[in-house]
């Protein structure tokens, strides 16, 4: 099944549509519970945090960006992976 993820880049021209990403997992420990966030290997982008975790091998995900929009100065990227 085709998933997708979306990521918050702070710099223009780090990837481009069509590129291949690694992902890689993170765990935010808190009072309420666990929050999972996602980051394109090298520290390119992050993801938002969100209270589920995402299938995955081992917290690791190879994706393709999908799209790359821009607002206000920040890029937003689009990631599709296979679950």
């Amino acid at each position: 099944m085709i998933k997708s993820v979306n990521f918050t880049m702070e710099r223009e021209g780090l990837l481009k549509e069509g590129d291949k990403v690694e992902m890689e997992e993170s765990v935010l420990k808190t009072l309420t519970g666990n929050l999972y966030y996602y980051t394109i290997k090298d520290a390119v982008a992050m993801s938002d945090n969100m209270p589920e975790k995402l299938k995955d091998k081992d917290g690791y995900f190879t994706g393709i960006v999908e799209s790359i929009t821009e607002d206000e100065g920040l890029y937003f990227v689009k990631v599709s992976y296979e679950e």
